[in-house]
């Protein structure tokens, strides 16, 4: 028989069929992959007793490619099946409760709208309150994390045996969440020149334009980190620490109703509660 490579298209000829199933590579591009098998039944009985991880690359090179769409519909229900045996196994193996197809859909579909919740909560903050949310990550990763002076060209500065050098970090928000434009990169990395920073962290809750992250690129002294990066980080934080997200603890005009009817139980003069509101608007400017 003869066929391709599912990778660089370069054609096999006269290969025994009983070959077929097998692992394989490429010897022109190296691509490993299984060789396909012309039999509709011997594919099926392949997709039944084959290991797992062969059933896998078989997928994932399009084994059962050029068959009828029966054999094909066959094949993955086979696969599928094969899939949920694998997923239980190694569920048992680790000692954590077997779940049902259905139960583990329903928990992704939870995390999807967890992560979309959060993605909404991080891109309505005010700047002053992604900084402070961003100093609460960093700190359970680095030794020392500042808030910069108004007068700086970033918001944070971080200090760790791990860096060679200080660390500084500006964030970037937009209104309704817009991207990053290739001008703010440019006017944010020519501040920071001028104040000798060496190594920029960039942050922001929403994403860069394609020229922006194009031209950060080009400033190998120069970082990104968007919304999905600072998922990431609170995922970090959540697993080894015991840092929880809630949008409310960085944001200031809730934290002033919080102040407001706190003087129900703890009655404070107007000097104290003027200076504890100018606390949260300078922590949150």
């Amino acid at each position: 028989m003869d066929f391709a490579c599912p990778n660089c298209k370069r054609v096999f000829r006269d290969i025994d069929e009983s070959l077929g199933g097998e692992p394989a590579s490429c010897d022109h591009c190296e691509n490993e992959f299984i060789i396909p098998i012309p039999n509709s039944e011997k594919l099926l009985e392949w997709a039944n007793r084959a290991p797992w991880e062969c059933l896998e690359e078989g997928i994932r090179t399009g084994v059962a490619k050029g068959h009828p769409e029966s054999v094909v519909s066959s094949f993955i229900r086979i696969s599928e099946k094969r899939r949920e045996q694998e997923i239980w196994k190694k569920e048992r193996e680790a000692g954590q409760p077997v779940r049902s197809q259905q139960e583990r859909i329903w928990q992704a579909s939870e995390r999807r709208l967890e992560r979309k919740r959060i993605l909404q909560a991080l891109r309505a903050m005010t700047k002053g309150g992604f900084r402070e949310l961003l100093a609460d990550l960093l700190r359970t990763q680095y030794t020392l994390v500042e808030i910069s002076s108004p007068k700086e060209s970033t918001d944070l500065r971080i200090s760790d045996a791990s860096l060679p050098n200080p660390l500084f970090v500006k964030c970037l928000t937009n209104a309704t969440g817009r991207k990053v434009s290739l001008q703010q990169i440019r006017s944010t990395a020519a501040a920071a020149l001028d104040d000798s920073v060496e190594n920029l962290l960039l942050c922001t809750p929403s994403r860069f334009t394609k020229n922006a992250a194009l031209i950060a690129q080009q400033y190998t002294w120069i970082a990104l980190e968007t919304g999905r990066d600072i998922l990431k980080r609170i995922r970090v934080a959540r697993r080894e620490s015991e840092f929880e997200f809630d949008a409310r603890r960085y944001d200031p005009v809730f934290l002033e109703k919080q102040l407001e009817l706190s003087l129900e139980s703890h009655p404070l003069s107007k000097s104290e509660y003027d200076a504890k509101r100018q606390e949260i608007l300078d922590r949150f400017s």
